[in-house]
């Protein structure tokens, strides 16, 4: 355990301020003994609360994606996202006295994404990183590469940090902050920066483990930059599956039709990665089909467009293991990797093309891809008759989703 020298907390914090780009957050514990611990993160997950009254007057509209297993929904009044804490993270905090300053170093990295739908434009802004600058504000970067590249998103202001105790639970909030070289950038020529809603870090810190020889903790920091076949998949090459259907969402209904999107898990089951390229045809599309069995007779009631891939993320829910060689930059889908994409993202109309250009022996498709404008709730999503459900008509019969 690291132990600090008896000097002032407010002048030592100020001096690492300077020095390091650190800041400095109070911490009411005062346990001498705790005086000078190195403490670093290890779970938890960043939450973003976007006022819905912003978004309107900039007239974005988004969805989220996460490693995570859960429908990511936003409900209209409180349009929140979560992303999980990756394992790569390296914020560490010392405790710098026991009742004035803690002061942090390094970055917390999440995984997931926001897409961003704007006068006809789409933006991808994910696998944020939170890092401490100067004057006690923190910065949200975005590290994909998709059309705004890597580069500061956001500001983060009247940052409040809480540090609690053993396991120590660090809870950072603080105002989100659209800054104008970031809208410049997505193509709208504001001169003030915007006030866009309020962010959450709620993270676990612990002190470091010894490291042996076989410790984890380089295991994991590696495995996202490997694009060797190290880890062994299912096949020889690319070979990525449905590996579940996980959550269904009912939209609206429009003249005895109800529209409907189905949650997907693809995983790669191969032994290289996969291409999952936005911006190219290089990526998958995924089709929804619903179908009824009744009275014997097997037969489709209902299909979607077709729903393009954008970025791939770390789950590892069809291999099972701790890790997998993921691709940080989310432009491949892993081997090992699981990939998800909500009920909700998947029945996303800004995100869904035509069937009909792409083509089903080659996979072939044109990018970019194009389609006529949204007139209705039920577009492009999966539609069904609300007969063809209708308990009443169809007693015994089973569905399915595809």
């Amino acid at each position: 355990m690291v132990r600090s020298i008896a000097i002032s907390a407010s002048i030592l914090c100020a001096v690492a301020a300077l020095q390091t780009d650190r800041t400095c957050a109070a911490r009411p514990d005062k346990d001498q003994s705790k005086i000078g611990e190195l403490l670093i993160v290890t779970r938890g997950r960043l939450v973003i609360d976007f006022d819905p009254a912003v978004l309107d007057a900039l007239q974005w509209q988004f969805v989220a994606h996460t490693a995570e297993w859960a429908d990511e929904a936003l409900p209209e009044e409180t349009r929140t996202v979560s992303f999980p804490v990756d394992a790569t993270s390296t914020l560490q905090a010392v405790t710098l006295d026991s009742s004035e300053a803690v002061s942090f170093s390094g970055r917390v990295v999440t995984r997931g994404a926001i897409v961003v739908d704007h006068a006809g434009s789409r933006v991808v802004l994910g696998n944020f990183v939170l890092e401490p600058k100067t004057h006690g504000d923190w910065g949200l970067v975005s590290t994909l590469g998709h059309e705004i590249g890597e580069g500061p998103a956001f500001d983060v202001q009247r940052v409040n940090i809480e540090l609690g105790t053993g396991p120590d639970a660090l809870r950072l909030t603080g105002d989100l902050i659209l800054t104008t070289d970031t809208l410049q950038r997505l193509g709208m020529p504001e001169t003030v920066d915007i006030f866009l809603g309020v962010i959450r870090l709620e993270v676990e810190l612990e002190p470091p483990a010894v490291q042996t020889e076989n410790d984890g903790f380089s295991t994991v920091a590696k495995a996202g930059w490997d694009d060797s076949s190290s880890a062994v998949g299912g096949g020889i090459g690319p070979d990525v599956i449905v590996g579940d259907v996980q959550s269904v969402r009912r939209w609206a209904r429009v003249d005895g039709m109800t529209a409907y999107s189905v949650g997907t898990v693809s995983c790669n089951i191969g032994d290289v990665w996969l291409n999952w390229f936005m911006n190219t045809r290089n990526h998958p599309v995924v089709a929804q089909n619903m179908y009824r069995l009744k009275g014997g007779r097997f037969e489709q009631i209902g299909m979607s467009w077709v729903k393009h891939g954008f970025i791939a993320t770390d789950g590892t829910i069809c291999s099972g293991v701790d890790v997998c060689a993921f691709d940080p930059n989310g432009a491949h889908l892993g081997v090992d990797c699981s990939d998800i994409y909500s009920s909700t993202l998947n029945g996303f109309q800004g995100n869904l093309g035509p069937r009909y250009q792409v083509n089903p022996t080659t996979g072939l498709f044109p990018f970019p891809w194009s389609a006529p404008n949204v007139a209705q709730d039920i577009d492009r999503r999966i539609q069904v008759h609300d007969e063809d459900l209708d308990p009443d008509l169809n007693g015994a019969a089973l569905y399915f989703i595809e």
